[in-house]
């Protein structure tokens, strides 16, 4: 099956070919700003009522502090010290071995931000992808990350959830999951704004339901760099080219300095740009994915929690608080899970590790 998925690629990538031409100049989008998080809200919330309509109708909120400043400080610091590959995959996914990527990834202030979106409790959502990754850029130069057709510098316009789902996304109205990108640059350094296509109401011609506008959902292959996918489109198939030709024409840019969040739907238009090629710069970036518990068929992004926790992250699971262990798949107290003998099997598994009494009193709570 792999030479097979192999040889299929290669013949893909030789169909592209033609299709291979230098950068289309890039259109001035006009810039957006981030709003401030709430801080020392009473009932312990982190977004507004704004921030949450403005999700809810436009398909995001770009917001700054969600998360304190000296922990984005402190990832900055441990970030620059370590030299990431540039690219998605090459990255410090969660568990990782920086302290501040694991305590931002199960922040309360985030996961009350999740939950508000959702509608739900905390305990009620379910960790998808924490990975912090690097682009870079060269001065002057192409893209650095492979061959163009492929490449993450300067994006085809798309939404996410083919990276997620093994569905579709649900109607507009019922929204089961989250994504958000956490900025650890600043924009007048880097360069490379996101770009993004706000949602104009429910008559929206970008927003008609189902999804299937671009490769890698319906009929066209994956492509990820702009210039070949729209080239590509423009060939085979001119109507779709016509549609995405207006998408790139409402874009917006996403201003961003270090804690900035892109908060944004699974079914939002949006885009990766090319970083400045005036210097050589590395952004990095913090991509976080969560869902409802139940939406089960939004499959997880990063790699499975309990191979990567075992043996060298268990101390992150017994350490979290219950909603945290509930975040990452963990069942709740009361779960059907639990019974006397599942209780003793999880004390055995991590001995004075685990404070296991939530567990117990819950499971006493429903004997008669």
């Amino acid at each position: 099956m792999l030479s097979k998925h192999v040889k299929s690629l290669s013949e893909h990538l030789s169909e592209l070919e033609p299709f291979r031409a230098p950068a289309l100049p890039p259109r001035q989008a006009p810039t957006i700003y981030p709003s401030p998080a709430l801080t020392g809200d009473p009932q312990g919330n982190t977004l507004s009522t704004t921030q949450i309509k403005n999700w809810h109708h436009q398909g995001f909120c770009l917001v700054d502090g969600v998360w304190p400043n000296d922990l984005m400080r402190q990832a900055v610091t441990e970030l620059t010290a370590t030299a990431l590959a540039p690219g998605m995959g090459q990255g410090k996914e969660f568990p990782s071995d920086l302290e501040s990527l694991n305590e931002i990834t199960l922040h309360p202030r985030l996961l009350r931000v999740i939950a508000q979106l959702l509608n739900t409790d905390e305990s009620g959502i379910r960790l998808q992808e924490s990975e912090c990754w690097a682009k870079t850029s060269a001065v002057g130069g192409p893209p650095v990350d492979g061959w163009p057709a492929l490449s993450n510098s300067d994006q085809r316009i798309h939404m996410d959830y083919p990276n997620m789902y093994l569905t579709h996304p649900p109607q507009w109205e019922a929204p089961e999951s989250v994504e958000l990108i956490l900025y650890y640059s600043d924009v007048k350094t880097c360069g490379g704004p996101t770009h993004i296509v706000p949602r104009q109401g429910p008559g929206d011609w970008a927003y008609q339901w189902p999804y299937a506008n671009m490769p890698g959902a319906g009929l066209h292959k994956f492509i990820n760099d702009r210039t070949t996918a729209e080239r590509f489109l423009r060939n085979k198939d001119p109507e779709l080219y016509e549609f995405r030709k207006r998408l790139y024409e409402r874009e917006v840019a996403v201003g961003y300095s270090l804690g900035t969040a892109l908060i944004y739907r699974h079914d939002l238009w949006h885009r990766g740009t090319p970083l400045t090629t005036e210097r050589e710069v590395t952004r990095h970036i913090h991509s976080l994915s969560f869902r409802k518990a139940q939406s089960e068929y939004c499959t997880p992004w990063s790699s499975g929690l309990a191979r990567a926790l075992y043996g060298r992250g268990e101390a992150i699971l017994t350490r979290a608080s219950i909603t945290q262990r509930c975040v990452l798949g963990f069942p709740a107290p009361g779960h059907p899970y639990w019974n006397p003998d599942t209780i003793e099997a999880v004390k055995a598994r991590y001995p004075g590790k685990m404070d296991m009494r939530p567990y117990e009193d819950a499971l006493s709570e429903k004997v008669p």
